[in-house]
């Protein structure tokens, strides 16, 4: 799903007063992550994650493998 700069612009506006949740560190993403994730989808509509510094991996990269896991509530 391709998102336009507004609707990526009105997401972030809603994310900016929320916490993040959840954090990806040294072990990246892993099954139990993408099952916390999931997990987290079900109780809320957006959710907001920090990678932190000792992350490897690209954040970008982090979310589009998150995307392709999650099977999201109809």
């Amino acid at each position: 799903m391709t998102l336009t700069s507004k609707q990526r612009a009105y997401l972030k506006g809603l994310a900016m007063n929320i916490n993040p949740i959840l954090q990806v560190g040294k072990g990246s993403v892993t099954p139990e992550y993408v099952t916390a994730v999931s997990e987290a989808f079900n109780t809320r509509e957006i959710v907001k994650i920090n990678v932190l510094k000792n992350c490897l991996d690209d954040p970008r990269g982090i979310a589009d493998a998150l995307s392709g896991e999650i099977k999201l509530p109809l």
